[in-house]
């Protein structure tokens, strides 16, 4: 999964790489970035649906990353 490479790439220094990817997910992500449902998973180049929309658990997985990331505390 996205989460587990970025948090691989930040345990050995190349957080700024993780937080280009991270971005660039983030900005892609239908259903994060604009109306609509979030889903299952992404493509995490393009943002593009894969697997099913209006999951609980990708809610949470999705706002953990982005906390990870975007946080003040983590800046």
């Amino acid at each position: 999964m996205l989460d587990h490479r970025l948090k691989g790439m930040e345990k050995y220094r190349y957080r700024e790489d993780a937080v280009e990817v991270a971005t660039a997910f983030f900005d892609n992500a239908d259903g994060l970035v604009q109306d609509g449902p979030i889903r299952e998973t992404y493509n995490p180049l393009t943002g593009e649906q894969q697997g099913a929309p209006n999951l609980s658990w990708s809610a949470a997985h999705l706002y953990m990353l982005y906390n990870d990331f975007f946080t003040e505390e983590t800046k």
